[in-house]
């Protein structure tokens, strides 16, 4: 009896040993599951969120260069966990591509002006704005003669305003014009048979100036002969009346030439007569000398 006692019980230990885990109580698995959802494992949106890039710098705020010059401009992306230079990864979006070219970074001057370059990188952008100045050789002036007078003329800078320098030598030089408008200038002062020397500065939006290399030019002797005449050398004006008038320069060679705009006006007494737009208007009852100066000559009106 004792024998088949001992072979049931080695029976039974044999059966519980060999059981295989699924016919595990069910509360069992729970736990097992529940435990594996504890393990800290990084899922594939947080892997996203750690490359995604919080913003992006650059190693220039603002970009200023003249004509024909370059730099290089790094840009760095500023990421969860992971921060680095990424200049060759970006993308340069130019607003005007006339302005700058930029290739991997490098950004090279190609004409005058202003833009704003827009940098890409993933969903972050950022904006560099870009200052393109001329230098000496974009000013490039040109002299000529006209009728007694030098015509210059030079390429537009997108400058605020110009200014005008005369010297007889390269090395000094006076203002003869300031504040210019337009790329143009007509110097009636000039005397025949002589050489003169003009530069021209560009003063620019940004406080900047260029100055041109000078330009020479040799004025013809005798080509400055000429003389000054009007139709109303005398004025019979009434108090409040006024009247425009034409001077004309005569040139030996037979040819004319108005210069009413080019005159400057000198009035003696100006309680009697004042002189706008080439308009002379009498102020007050009197008499006055009314004397206008162009190009070395001299030309008297009496009211």
């Amino acid at each position: 009896m004792k024998k088949y006692l001992r072979i049931f019980l080695a029976f039974v230990l044999l059966l519980t040993v060999s059981v295989p885990t699924s016919y595990l109580p069910n509360a069992v698995q729970r736990v097992s599951a529940s435990s594996l959802q504890e393990v800290n494992l990084p899922s594939s949106e947080e892997e996203k969120v750690d490359q995604k890039v919080k913003s992006l710098f650059a190693s220039h705020e603002k970009v200023e260069l003249r004509v024909g010059e370059s730099t290089n401009v790094r840009i760095f992306s500023d990421s969860y966990g992971n921060s680095g230079d990424v200049t060759q990864e970006v993308s340069w979006n130019p607003k005007k591509k006339d302005i700058v070219s930029i290739k991997n970074g490098k950004f090279t001057a190609t004409a005058i002006g202003s833009t704003l370059v827009t940098v890409q990188y993933g969903e972050q952008e950022l904006k560099i704005p870009v200052q393109v100045s001329p230098n000496a050789e974009n000013i490039e002036i040109k002299a000529s003669e006209n009728e007694g007078s030098a015509i210059l003329s030079w390429g537009d800078m997108d400058a605020s305003s110009y200014t005008v320098k005369r010297g007889e030598n390269k090395r000094k030089y006076e203002v003869l014009a300031a504040d210019l408008k337009k790329n143009t200038f007509s110097d009636d002062t000039v005397k025949p048979g002589t050489t003169y020397y003009y530069r021209v500065e560009a003063h620019l939006s940004n406080g900047n100036t260029v100055v041109s290399k000078p330009v020479k030019i040799k004025m013809k002797k005798g080509q400055n002969d000429f003389t000054l005449e009007t139709d109303s050398t005398s004025l019979d004006l009434q108090v409040g009346e006024s009247k425009s008038v034409e001077i004309i320069a005569k040139f030996t060679d037979g040819t004319t030439r108005d210069v009413s705009t080019k005159i400057k006006w000198k009035v003696e007494d100006e309680s009697i007569v004042s002189i706008t737009n080439e308009k002379i208007e009498a102020m007050n009852a009197g008499k006055t000398r009314i004397i206008g100066f162009y190009n070395q000559k001299v030309l008297v009106m009496a009211r």
